[in-house]
């Protein structure tokens, strides 16, 4: 219960820099929202080395029930003070316990829920910083080519180095052709998932795809 307690602190105390540095200018709206999202994905990931599965499946039930209260009453507006319509945040919860719900594999689930927390938020993160001429939209969402690349570099070192210090390989060829066909089927995916699909897709499948091949 206390190590539990300790990482819900944690999280809300990202949270509330987060605000705070949203409301004294020092981070915008957008990149308030990534900082989060990169931050408190990063540590969730690391999750199941610090609690049951059980508890990860109910304090991201928890979580979900408290996003849909905060977004009704804009309590935490660095999160929901954006422009365009999204429900990351809500995807993300559903997200977090799908994938606890769906593997029993530490590693495979930290691998996947990096994938949304830091080769999706590093690629928005660059991505913003692209002059607007290098934009383009898909399903009204902006996207650019180098956050596309950054995508797929990060994924190809999140696998790897996931599966380099989790499990010894005794065959290489499932491994060789996880870091070969995942990173660019899940860019694909990122960049055709409007309105935060990405948050819940994308973890999902690399799950399922390592579930399958390792």
């Amino acid at each position: 219960m206390i190590q539990v307690a300790a990482n819900l602190f944690v999280i809300l105390l990202i949270l509330v820099v987060a605000e705070y540095a949203w409301r004294r200018k020092i981070l915008r709206a957008e990149r308030a929202r990534k900082a989060i999202h990169i931050s408190v994905g990063t540590f969730v990931a690391f999750w199941p080395w610090m609690m049951s599965w059980r508890t990860i499946q109910l304090i991201s039930l928890a979580f979900l029930i408290a996003v849909i209260f905060t977004r009704r009453y804009q309590i935490l507006r660095s999160i929901y003070f954006v422009k365009r319509r999204t429900y990351g945040e809500e995807l993300f919860a559903i997200a977090v316990g799908l994938c606890a719900l769906l593997t029993t594999n530490k590693a495979i689930f930290t691998i996947a829920i990096l994938h949304m927390a830091l080769a999706d938020g590093l690629a928005a993160v660059v991505g913003q910083r692209v002059h607007k001429k290098w934009r383009f939209e898909v399903f009204g969402q902006q996207k650019t080519l180098i956050g596309s690349f950054v995508f797929c570099f990060v994924s190809v070192w999140v696998i790897g180095l996931g599966l380099i210090f989790s499990v010894a390989p005794l065959n290489l060829s499932p491994y060789i052709y996880a870091l070969v066909v995942i990173p660019p089927a899940a860019t694909a995916l990122e960049l055709l998932s409007p309105y935060g699909l990405d948050n819940i897709v994308i973890p999902l499948f690399v799950l399922g795809s390592l579930e399958i091949l390792i």
